[in-house]
C-alpha cells in the first residue's frame, strides 16, 4: 500500500516537473518570438522614406511637377541645415578616415531622403490645392443655388392679414 502511494507521488512529481518544464519552454518560446518580431520590425521600417516608395507614376509626376519647389522660399540656412543630420556627420567622418565608398553610400542616402522629402512636400501641396479648389467649387455651387428665387405663391399667416391691423 505504501509502495503504491510512493509510486503515485513519484509519478505526480514527474508529471508536475514535466508540466513546469513545458510551461517554461513555452514562455521562452514566446520571449524568443517577441524578440524576433522586434528585430523584423526594426529591419522592415526604414528610417527615411525611399524614393522608389514615394515616386509616383509618369502621369502623377506631371501633375505634381509645378509643386516640386513649392516651399523652397521657406527654407533658411538655420532651418534646413544638413550638417545636423546623423548621416551627414557619418559621411564627414568617413571622408576624414578616407573611406570613400562609405561616404558615397551615405551621400546617396542623404540625396534619397532629400528627394523623397521634396516629392512628399509636392504631393502634400497638390492635395492641399485640390482640397481648396473642391471647397471653393462647393461654395460657388452653394452660392449659385441660393441665388435662385422661388416664384411660388406663399400664403400669409393669420397675423399678417389686413383684418388684424
Amino acid at each position: 500500500m505504501q509502495l503504491r502511494r510512493l509510486e503515485e507521488l513519484r509519478k505526480r512529481r514527474e508529471l508536475i516537473s514535466r508540466e513546469e518544464q513545458n510551461r517554461v519552454l513555452r514562455i521562452d518560446r514566446k520571449k524568443q518570438m517577441a524578440q524576433e518580431r522586434k528585430i523584423k520590425k526594426a529591419n522592415a521600417s526604414p528610417a527615411a522614406p525611399c524614393v522608389s516608395d514615394v515616386v509616383p507614376k509618369a502621369d502623377a509626376v506631371s501633375a505634381i511637377a509645378p509643386f516640386l519647389n513649392v516651399n523652397s522660399h521657406l527654407k533658411t540656412p538655420l532651418h534646413d541645415n544638413p550638417n545636423s543630420t546623423k548621416a551627414y556627420k557619418e559621411m564627414e567622418a568617413a571622408l576624414r578616415r578616407g573611406d570613400h565608398e562609405l561616404a558615397e553610400k551615405l551621400n546617396e542616402k542623404i540625396v534619397r531622403v532629400e528627394t523623397a522629402q521634396t516629392v512628399l512636400d509636392a504631393i502634400d501641396a497638390k492635395r492641399y490645392v485640390d482640397e481648396r479648389m473642391a471647397e471653393e467649387k462647393y461654395k460657388a455651387e452653394k452660392k449659385r443655388k441660393k441665388k435662385e428665387l422661388a416664384w411660388t405663391f406663399q400664403k400669409k399667416n393669420r397675423w399678417e392679414m389686413k383684418g388684424n391691423m
